[in-house]
């Protein structure tokens, strides 16, 4: 499975990055770490989320060394992540 960010387009989590755990045909099965993890993922519609496809090499290395995903490498995953979208809004 390849890593897979998504930015949530809808509801009280507007604008929340998450990673992709799972898919299925109607739904995302998302986690951020803190308060959505492994044992309980958010559930969104496809419709309701914006998958990101440009991911920081920096994050790509970390999920490609490690073989399962921890709570503790999303919520560092993501924040690498947000903090390389600041600098860009930066320049």
């Amino acid at each position: 499975m390849s890593l897979k960010f998504a930015k949530s387009l809808s509801g009280h989590d507007k604008n929340e990055i998450y990673v992709v755990l799972r898919e299925d045909e109607n739904y995302v099965y998302l986690i951020n770490g803190k308060t959505k993890t492994h044992k309980k993922p958010k559930k969104k519609k496809h419709i309701h989320i914006q998958i990101i496809k440009r991911l920081p090499e920096e994050v790509t290395e970390i999920a490609s060394t490690e073989s399962e995903l921890s709570d503790e490498m999303v919520r560092k995953m993501i924040q690498i992540y947000l903090r390389s979208i600041q600098c860009q809004k930066q320049m």
